[in-house]
């Protein structure tokens, strides 16, 4: 018996979907990886079930889509949650408040979204918790940032 559920292996390809579609797509996307845009499709697509993305690969897309979506998906089914590294020197900038401002609006947009039927299904449940995740993502780079030597984090 697999230690992965079905469930498990829905969610993860749900991660693949939405970092593919915020690199534009497996079209533009496999020119940044190993493998073609058919075998992207497969990874994303709920209906095969006997094709998923190598972690190569999964390192690939997270990085292309500035967030650890499919890595982060993977800590969250095995119980985790991910935490940057602080960023040595780094200092807080406009491209951080861009960022922030855009995972919280998905946040935002989601929610609003899944409310306007009267309710949020469990489909809808888990984008509006891979949205919180990215715009957790983006809050924690920025608590790394202003994190100072000796203050921990």
């Amino acid at each position: 018996m697999r230690a992965s559920s079905d469930h498990d292996r829905l969610a993860l390809k749900a991660a693949v979907r939405l970092a593919l579609k915020r690199v534009g797509g497996g079209d533009c996307f496999c020119h940044a990886t190993r493998v073609g845009a058919p075998a992207l499709s497969n990874y994303a697509n709920a209906n095969r079930d006997d094709s998923h993305m190598p972690l190569d690969v999964a390192l690939d897309l997270d990085r292309d889509a500035g967030a650890p979506i499919v890595v982060g998906a993977l800590a969250r089914l095995n119980g985790y949650r991910l935490v940057p590294l602080q960023a040595a020197g780094s200092a807080p900038d406009l491209e951080d408040i861009a960022t922030i401002a855009r995972e919280t609006g998905d946040v935002v947009s989601a929610l609003a979204t899944a409310l306007v039927d009267g309710g949020v299904d469990s489909r809808e449940a888990a984008d509006i918790r891979r949205e919180i995740e990215e715009a957790n993502a983006a809050l924690n780079r920025l608590a790394a940032k202003l994190t100072g030597p000796g203050e921990g984090s």
